[in-house]
């Protein structure tokens, strides 16, 4: 009975004496953390974010953190619509802009090596884009204006 219970008594210190206890923390290079009563923040640098959530004044930046948040206004540079059928497509596709009258756009198709496969001048609302000498496969179309960039689509040849 002795060697039982010192047994029981060595194998309880030995769990004692090897226990951890995990409290939440941040390392980082740079950075910190904060607190004010029940509330923690924690910042680091160099981490990308992967959610923001905006309400009034305030920003929640959510999951990694950063130390910069760069925001990229995307500028519309024209109000055209433009229709592309079929997509997919074998043999051609039709690419309809009923707003293109009294202006020139530059059409790009490259495929995604980066390799130029199209490059045509559209001054009328309806055009074609012969695909059928192209291999099978995916292709972006770029539409600009003025060297800016207007519209960019996918094209699937089938």
């Amino acid at each position: 009975m002795k060697k039982l219970t010192l047994f029981i008594m060595a194998f309880a210190f030995a769990l004692t004496g090897f226990s951890q206890s995990v409290e939440r923390s941040l390392v980082s290079s740079g950075g910190g953390s904060y607190q004010a009563g029940d509330y923690q923040a924690d910042v680091s640098v160099g981490e990308p974010v992967i959610a923001s959530f905006v309400n009034g004044s305030y920003i929640l930046t959510q999951g990694y953190q950063q130390n910069i948040l760069i925001v990229t206004d995307v500028e519309v540079l024209a109000e055209l619509e433009f229709e592309m059928f079929p997509n997919p497509s074998s043999d051609y596709i039709q690419l309809t802009c009923p707003d293109v009258t009294n202006q020139s756009l530059k059409l790009e198709v490259y495929n995604l090596q980066g390799q130029l496969v199209c490059l045509k001048e559209i001054s009328e609302s309806n055009s074609q884009i012969d695909v059928s000498q192209w291999k099978d496969g995916t292709y972006m179309l770029r539409i600009s204006m003025d060297e800016k960039v207007i519209q960019t689509s996918k094209i699937i040849k089938q």
